[in-house]
C-alpha cells in the first residue's frame, strides 16, 4: 500500500466493505492523520475483520498540527483487528487516545506511544466495554496519559505477554501502568512494568476486578507524594466493592515502588509491602 493516508483510509472502508481483509502497510511511512475519518477516529472505524501488517518503521500518528482531538483507532462491536509491526502514535479522545476497543483486538509487536486519554481512561488502549477483548505480546506501551489506566483501562478481558509497559502517567487518578476494572479481567506474563506515576493509587496496576501475574517486573513505578496513596506496585481495591478486587502472583517480582510495593498489605501473595 502506498505511503498515503487517503489510500488507507480509503483501503479500510473497502475491507470493512468486503468484512475481512489484511492490509499490508508501508515501511518506513508515517500515515500522519491531520483531519480525522469519522468523528473522534483518525481511521475509519473498524467494523470487519482487519489486519494492519506494518514492518519496520511503519507507523500511524496523528499529527502534531492537527487542530481537533482524535483517537487513533476505533473498533466497533463484533469486529476484530490485528495489528502487527506498527506504531500507534499522539492519539488524543475524551477515552482511549491510541485504541478504543468495544470488539477483539490482537496487537503483535506494537508500540503504543504518546497517546492521550483527555477526560477518561485508556491512554494507550481502553478495552471499552465487558465484552471487549484484547491480546497483546511482544509490544511496548509508553509515555500515554489518561484519568486512570495510563498505559491500558480493562472494562472486559485483556491478555498481555512478553511486553514493556513503561512511563505511563495518570496525573488525575489511578493506574499508571494498567487500570482493570470491576468484573474485568486481565492476565500478565514474561512483562515489565516500570517508570509508571499516578497522582494517586496503583502507579503500576490499580485492580477493582482480577488481575494475575506470571513471570512479572514490576518496579519503578511512584505515587505521587503530595497525595500519599500507598500501594505504588500494586493498589488492590478490596473495600467498598463486591466482589472485592483479587490479585494473583507466580514467579514474579515486586519491587523499589514507591511509597510501597502492594497494598493492602497480604492480599497479594508473594509481595511484600
Amino acid at each position: 500500500m502506498p505511503c498515503s493516508t487517503a489510500s488507507l483510509n480509503a483501503a479500510i472502508n473497502t475491507a470493512n466493505n468486503m468484512n475481512s481483509a489484511t492490509l499490508q502497510l508501508s515501511w518506513f511511512c508515517t500515515y500522519r492523520i491531520v483531519t480525522p475519518a469519522v468523528p473522534s477516529s483518525g481511521l475509519p472505524r473498524i467494523t470487519g475483520n482487519i489486519a494492519l501488517v506494518g514492518g519496520l518503521g511503519t507507523k500511524i500518528r496523528r499529527d502534531l498540527s492537527a487542530p481537533t482531538n482524535f483517537r487513533i483507532i476505533d473498533v466497533g462491536d463484533d469486529a476484530r483487528l490485528q495489528g502487527t509491526g506498527l506504531s500507534i502514535e499522539n492519539g488524543k479522545d475524551a477515552t482511549g487516545g491510541g485504541i478504543l476497543n468495544a470488539g477483539k483486538v490482537e496487537l503483535t509487536d506494537v508500540t503504543l506511544s504518546g497517546n492521550t486519554a483527555t477526560t477518561a481512561d485508556g491512554g494507550g488502549l481502553a478495552n471499552g466495554s465487558a465484552d471487549a477483548e484484547a491480546v497483546i505480546s511482544r509490544s511496548v506501551i509508553r509515555d500515554n496519559t489518561a484519568a486512570g489506566g495510563g498505559g491500558i483501562a480493562n472494562s472486559g478481558t485483556a491478555k498481555i505477554t512478553g511486553s514493556r509497559i513503561t512511563a505511563n502517567t495518570s496525573p488525575t487518578g489511578g493506574g499508571g501502568g494498567i487500570l482493570t476494572e470491576q468484573n474485568a479481567t486481565t492476565t500478565i506474563a514474561d512483562t515489565i512494568m516500570e517508570y509508571n506515576t499516578v497522582a494517586f493509587g496503583g502507579a503500576g496496576i490499580l485492580n477493582f476486578g482480577a488481575t494475575s501475574l506470571d513471570q512479572v517486573l514490576i518496579t519503578q513505578n511512584r505515587n505521587s507524594p503530595a497525595n500519599a496513596f500507598p500501594g505504588g506496585g500494586i493498589y488492590n481495591v478490596t473495600e467498598n466493592i463486591s466482589p472485592p478486587g483479587t490479585v494473583t502472583a507466580t514467579r514474579s517480582t515486586i519491587w523499589l515502588n514507591q511509597p510501597d510495593n502492594c497494598h493492602p498489605a497480604g492480599t497479594i501473595p508473594g509481595c511484600a509491602a
